[in-house]
């Protein structure tokens, strides 16, 4: 994947987001969920989810936390891939979010 950007959109954040998503649906969880989980607006995880933002650093633990809480752990290679299109949203975008 590259950083290109498609209506505000970079392809980075875009698949990060589709892989978090995925593990919401497999937890049972929603968006609104999420950023109760995590303590944030969820207009924030939106952006996120959408790939119009990169999460900070302290996701991806509060992300793992949030799943395993619900009964869905991630993997160790499910959190390996995460950890990779982090670092990779991250790298290819000027989007990042720290709040």
């Amino acid at each position: 994947m590259s950083g290109t950007k498609r209506d505000g959109v970079e392809a980075d954040a875009q698949a990060l987001g589709a892989r978090v998503r995925e593990f919401l649906r497999r937890a049972g969880a929603g968006q609104e969920d999420l950023a109760a989980g995590v303590g944030k607006a969820p207009a924030t995880v939106s952006r996120w989810l959408n790939g119009q933002r990169i999460a900070d650093q302290d996701f991806l633990p509060q992300l793992e936390q949030f799943l395993a809480g619900r009964g869905h752990p991630l993997s160790k290679d499910e959190r390996t891939e995460l950890q990779t299109l982090c670092r990779t949203s991250a790298r290819n975008s000027t989007r990042i979010t720290r709040s």
